[in-house]
C-alpha cells in the first residue's frame, strides 16, 4: 500500500510541475526550451580549460515562455531585447527566440542585438533558417562576415 501512495505521489507530483518526461504539453501552450541549455566550448589545450556557454536552461526557458507570451511581435521584442543586451546566449537559443516573432524585421532586430553576446559564431548558420526572405538571410550572414 505504502508503495501504491508514494508513486502516485510522485506522479502526481511531477506532472503538477509538467517537466515529466513526454511533450511538455501538461500545460496549455507550453514549450520545453530547457534542451537549448548552456553549451561547452572547448578552447583546447591546458591553459584554456572547457567553459559553458550560454544563458541556463532554466533562465532561457523562462525568457521563451515570457517572449510566447507577450503580443504582438514589438512588445515579444523589447522582451527579448532586454535579455540579448545582457545575457550571452548560444545560437540555437537566438534561432528559439527568433522562432517566436511573426515578422522577419523584429527576428532580424533581434539576431542583431544578440549576436554580439553569441558564444558559438561557429554555429551561427543555424539563425539563417528562421527567416523567410534571401535578403535577410544576407544581413544575418553580413554579422558573421563582420565578425
Amino acid at each position: 500500500m505504502k508503495k501504491v501512495f508514494v508513486m502516485m505521489a510522485v506522479g502526481l507530483m511531477c506532472s503538477a510541475c509538467g517537466t515529466m518526461a513526454g511533450s511538455g504539453n501538461y500545460n496549455e501552450g507550453y514549450v520545453d526550451y530547457s534542451s537549448n541549455g548552456p553549451i561547452l566550448i572547448d578552447h583546447g589545450g591546458p591553459r584554456r580549460p572547457p567553459v559553458y556557454c550560454g544563458m541556463d536552461g532554466v533562465a532561457f526557458n523562462n525568457l521563451a515562455q515570457l517572449v510566447k507570451k507577450s503580443y504582438p511581435d514589438r512588445d515579444r521584442l523589447s522582451v527579448a531585447l532586454s535579455a540579448a543586451k545582457t545575457n550571452n546566449m548560444t545560437s540555437a537559443q537566438v534561432l528559439a527566440i527568433m522562432q517566436q516573432f511573426d515578422f522577419d524585421d523584429a527576428k532580424v532586430e533581434f539576431a542583431k542585438t544578440a549576436f554580439p553576446l553569441v558564444c558559438d559564431v561557429n554555429n551561427w548558420f543555424v539563425v539563417y533558417s528562421a527567416v523567410t526572405f534571401d535578403s535577410n538571410k544576407k544581413v544575418l550572414e553580413g554579422l558573421l562576415d563582420a565578425h
